[in-house]
């Protein structure tokens, strides 16, 4: 019998645990130094659409240089339904225009103002507008993170939000692993930072983004979106998340600290939309609840009603189009003036 064939192996490279421990530490520093740079980068110039406007209307409060006559602030629905041209012309007054987005919820409105007055730019007026179902909504942790700030350890302002310690640690991941959790908007940046590195690297100030997301009426987009607001009334009753009502408090001690008249006003709606029975019956309960939040304070005043919208003058059923926002805003303008 011929001898058992042996297979042949690789010999081990020989190794030493210093060697090893050398590379797993370079492998380390370089893995924190990239995301270092990634926080930094998309910090300034971040490729998220929405993050975008959040930072750049976040920015808009930190560069304040004078008391506003007007703070807007709220949703994309009043990005999107207020045009500040029209507002100056029929007012006469400054304005700084705020909204970010309804997930939201009426948290960065109170944070906003704050800054603002901590600034000694305490405006006049606010006026605060977002969608009907903001109040249902919950806070998200990836919403949490387009702040300008770390929500679970800067906090600088009033109201805080309550977090779970496995929600500070996905907050954490969010904010500071972008190579992990944000790698789609780290492949977006990489191609502009290749092509345009040293513009890119020099800015310090996030890119001004359209206040308009889309110029033209998206009639298909308003049907879509008409569907999925009647589904959302029909399987929901009115609730108000316990946050907005912490904000809402939080908001009232502000204006009424600092003598600020502090108006609230309804997004524009599709007219579809705002003839249909289920949201009629939802908004009113809505409507109820901002009339008794108006009525604890003189310096709150709710403007009542929905201003209503056909499809070719909308994108989706609660923003309109730029030429829609000018009617929007000189009709909004007559009803600010005639509520004193």
């Amino acid at each position: 019998m011929g001898e058992r064939g042996v297979m042949p192996t690789e010999a081990p490279l020989a190794g030493r645990p210093g060697r090893i421990g050398l590379v797993v530490a370079v492998c380390g520093v370089l893995f924190v130094a990239a995301n270092v740079f990634w926080v930094w980068y998309l910090g300034r110039q971040p490729t998220n659409l929405t993050e975008q406007r959040v930072r750049y209307m976040w920015q808009q409060v930190y560069e304040m240089d004078a008391a506003p006559n007007w703070l807007i602030v709220g949703d994309s629905s009043a990005r999107h339904g207020i045009d500040l041209e029209t507002w100056r012309a029929a007012t006469g007054e400054t304005v700084v225009q705020a909204g970010t987005v309804a997930d939201w919820l009426l948290v960065d409105n109170a944070w906003m103002l704050e800054e603002a007055i901590s600034q000694g730019h305490a405006p006049e007026k606010v006026l605060m507008m977002s969608v009907y179902d903001q109040l249902h909504r919950e806070l998200a942790v990836p919403v949490m993170a387009q702040a300008p700030f770390d929500v679970s350890v800067q906090n600088p302002y009033g109201l805080r939000v309550p977090l779970t310690v496995g929600e500070r640690w996905e907050l954490a991941l969010l904010r500071y692993v972008p190579l992990y959790t944000r790698h789609e908007s780290v492949q977006e940046a990489v191609p502009e930072l290749l092509t345009n590195l040293g513009p890119a690297l020099a800015s310090a100030e996030i890119e001004r983004p359209s206040l308009y997301a889309e110029r033209r009426a998206n009639p298909r987009f308003v049907a879509w979106d008409l569907q999925q607001h009647q589904r959302f009334v029909r399987a929901n009753t009115f609730k108000v998340n316990p946050l907005n009502e912490r904000a809402m408090a939080r908001i009232i001690a502000l204006v009424e600290a600092h003598d600020i008249q502090l108006y609230v006003a309804a997004s524009p709606v599709y007219e579809e939309l705002a003839a249909d029975e289920a949201y009629q019956a939802y908004f009113a309960d809505v409507e109820a609840w901002w009339r008794a939040v108006d009525t604890s304070s003189d310096h709150v005043h709710y403007l009542a009603g929905q201003q209503r919208f056909s499809a070719a003058q909308m994108t989706n059923a609660d923003h309109t189009t730029a030429a829609g926002a000018q009617v929007f805003t000189r009709a909004l303008v007559g009803q600010l003036a005639a509520s004193g």
